[in-house]
């Protein structure tokens, strides 16, 4: 299925939502890692990624259902290193939810093609294709939304319900 770019994939009301969640608070007894906290599984999360699972379908070509959703937290030298994902194949959303202004964005690499993201746009793509951030982050802060779903018929092949096949 490769990468696809969506501009304007998250609604508006979603990604402010997302972009006033309060810094660290809302991370509290959530995992942290190379300047990157980490909210997994609560709501807003859990209601957002099965509000997008027909678009990513759509996208993707894919019949879907949702796996997990996170939301990520970097601060200046944070770290996404390039990897491939584990759990067998899934589609990934990455959603740029917010970062200072002023600032270019910090780029997202899946399968060599770098993918400067403004908020609300993503890069939909097969998680067994390497993806990641070459460079640590240069600037405060960046919030990222990262969606999976799982192929929901065998081999993920059938197109979604409403599509040619």
């Amino acid at each position: 299925m490769g990468a696809t770019k969506v501009e304007g994939f998250l609604a508006r009301a979603d990604v402010a939502l997302l972009a006033s969640l309060e810094g660290y608070r809302i991370f509290a007894g959530s995992p942290s890692y190379d300047n990157c906290a980490v909210l997994m599984g609560r709501p807003p999360l859990s209601e957002i990624i099965e509000r997008y699972c027909g678009l990513v379908e759509e996208t993707s070509g894919l019949r879907l259902k949702s796996r997990y959703a996170h939301l990520r937290h970097y601060t200046r030298g944070g770290t996404f290193g390039l990897h491939q994902d584990n759990g067998g194949p899934t589609v990934s959303v990455s959603v740029t939810i917010a970062y200072p202004g002023g600032v270019d964005p910090w780029p997202l690499e899946v399968d060599g093609e770098m993918y400067a993201l403004a908020p609300g746009s993503a890069v939909v793509f097969d998680s067994l294709l390497v993806h990641g951030r070459r460079k640590s982050l240069r600037y405060d802060w960046h919030r990222q939304l990262i969606l999976h779903y799982a192929r929901n018929a065998p081999g993920g092949l059938e197109a979604p319900s409403g599509t040619a096949p």
